[in-house]
């Protein structure tokens, strides 16, 4: 399963990170983006859905980029459990919601990840700080290949980065990952046998 991956999402309407986790011999960083989006000048409650509308286009046109890209075998998506307000978790409830249906189209499975799960396996603590998880990241991974990401972008990324490290321990990437070896060693042993 070398050349196949885990795409990492930390979904949001303003700030949306992406991460995409090689699966070979060792876990490598392929990518780490965000992408950013900025409401329109208008801001009457009519024309709010439609702001909305337009910065999820932006997103899912960069998910789809990235989805063809890199063809991840396993989507994965920080999944919150509060939000700051009703505005926020309707704006997440968009982009999570395109996300998830960008991966049913594609047939790729769709894994709910949770922050605490994320900030525990990038540093060994539920409760770390975007700070942390960013240093603990780094720690882990050699990042020379990698295109920088911006500043004020990178705890999106970051995020992202441990969205995908908690699914590749997944039961459905573990599983994912056995059923790959055991065919390679089928297709292996099947070689041999033809050949004279």
């Amino acid at each position: 399963m070398s050349n196949h991956t885990i795409l990492g999402i930390d979904p949001g309407i303003a700030g949306t990170g992406l991460a995409v986790l090689g699966l070979g011999r060792r876990l490598t960083v392929v990518e780490l983006a965000s992408v950013r989006t900025l409401p329109t000048a208008r801001k009457a409650k009519l024309r709010q859905a439609d702001d909305d509308a337009t910065r999820l286009r932006v997103i899912l046109a960069a998910l789809d980029d990235i989805l063809d890209r890199h063809r991840p075998v396993v989507l994965a998506y920080e999944a919150p459990l509060g939000s700051k307000g009703v505005r926020a978790a309707k704006s997440l409830a968009y982009v999570i919601g395109g996300v998830v249906a960008v991966a049913a189209q594609r047939n790729i499975p769709a894994l709910a990840v949770f922050p605490a799960e994320a900030k525990l396996v990038a540093t060994g603590s539920k409760t770390a700080s975007k700070a942390e998880v960013e240093a603990g990241l780094r720690k882990r991974f050699a990042l020379d290949g990698v295109a920088p990401v911006a500043k004020v972008d990178r705890e999106h990324a970051f995020d992202a980065l441990a969205v995908a490290l908690v699914a590749r321990e997944s039961e459905v990437v573990v599983a994912m990952l056995r059923f790959a070896a055991q065919s390679a060693r089928g297709l292996i042993h099947l070689v041999e046998e033809v050949e004279p």
